[in-house]
């Protein structure tokens, strides 16, 4: 492995297409090592490249990793933070600039302040994520994607804080703040435990399932979560707590089957599905609804029954196909609606 700043201050810069090679299966590279040291790394510029096995970025010291302008850093495993008192950190900015990581992320649970960014086009890859993942700790982590595709991507699953009993003494806090143009993409379940917090501020989050700790809910205060499986919304939902109403701010997406148990306003959001079950608990005051795969039939026998009035504000999208039968009507007041291909054999009123 490669340490950059053992015991002092150590200072390691990549540029110009050079690649540094630092693959040892016996030890770990280190920015930051012992205490009282500090490392920073650079690596910048299209095909510059850090190839490493194991990073830690502050182990004991103090560590600054940047990748920037399309360098690109390859690691097996990462750790963000050690045991100490320092305030370690991570950016990856600019355009195919990448992080790629094989194995797991991970954040400090003692002591330290672990952060990364992810900006302006930079995108950060691993298998598996866990911020804070000790019932002792006593850390603060935070990750932040923001700006036109940027993007963290996990493939297995991610975990957000610990769970604690009232009786813990943990100060530990895990945040996860998705601003505009950024996107965190997580291939199976986002676990949010009692001292995690997920700020969706205009990003968007992409993931199969969630787990929440009881009392907790994503903070989904504008725009896109797209859930990548067919998802019922009852009382025992994501749903439960924060996230009724679907604003114009707000997207929720769903691969496949939407199944409404419960009801989800639409006021000036949108709700894209493949899918839908449970259409009577849709309350469509205002705002766009999606329907990607089904087709869509006006009648007694429809989704929506005989009658679709669409006053103004109301957007109503059919992929495929939509048919009217003859007892049908869509009423078009100041509403909007398409399809593939629309069949009529009933009435359309626009007025």
């Amino acid at each position: 492995g490669l340490t950059v700043g053992a015991f002092g201050h150590g200072i390691l810069k990549i540029r110009g297409g050079s690649t540094v090679t630092s693959t040892s299966a016996s030890f770990r590279s280190s920015i930051g090592t012992f205490p009282g040291s500090s490392g920073i790394v650079t690596v910048t510029g299209a095909n510059s490249t850090w190839n490493t096995n194991s990073l830690s970025v502050g182990s004991s010291g103090e560590g600054i990793l940047n990748i920037e302008d399309g360098g690109t850093v390859l690691s097996n495993s990462v750790s963000i933070g050690g045991i100490s008192t320092n305030t370690n950190i991570a950016t990856v900015t600019g355009s195919n600039s990448k992080w790629d990581i094989t194995g797991g992320l991970s954040f400090s649970s003692f002591g330290t302040n672990s952060i990364l960014n992810i900006e302006d086009g930079g995108t950060v890859s691993n298998s598996y994520a866990e911020m804070g993942f000790l019932e002792i700790a006593f850390a603060t982590s935070v990750v932040t994607v923001s700006g036109s595709n940027s993007a963290w991507n996990t493939s297995g699953d991610l975990d957000v804080g610990i769970s604690l009993s009232d009786s813990d003494i943990s100060t530990n806090s895990s945040t996860i703040n998705i601003e505009t143009g950024g996107t965190v993409s997580v291939g199976n379940e986002i676990y949010l435990a009692k001292t995690g917090v997920i700020n969706l501020r205009g990003g968007t989050l992409r993931a199969a399932t969630f787990d929440f700790s009881s009392g907790k809910a994503i903070n989904f205060e504008a725009g896109k979560l797209h859930l990548t499986q067919s998802t019922t919304i009852d009382s025992n939902s994501i749903y439960d707590l924060d996230v009724r109403t679907l604003v114009s701010s707000q997207t929720l997406r769903v691969d496949g089957t939407t199944t409404l148990q419960t009801p989800l306003i639409l006021n000036g959001g949108k709700l894209s599905t493949d899918s839908i079950a449970g259409f009577n608990n849709l309350d469509f005051q205002s705002g766009y609804f999606d329907l990607t795969y089904s087709d869509f039939s006006i009648g007694s026998a429809g989704l929506a029954g005989p009658n679709v009035n669409l006053a103004t504000g109301k957007h109503f999208n059919v992929t495929n196909n939509a048919s009217i039968a003859a007892n049908g009507v869509l009423n078009l007041s100041g509403g909007s609606f398409s399809a593939a291909k629309l069949t009529n054999n009933g009435t359309i009123i626009a007025s």
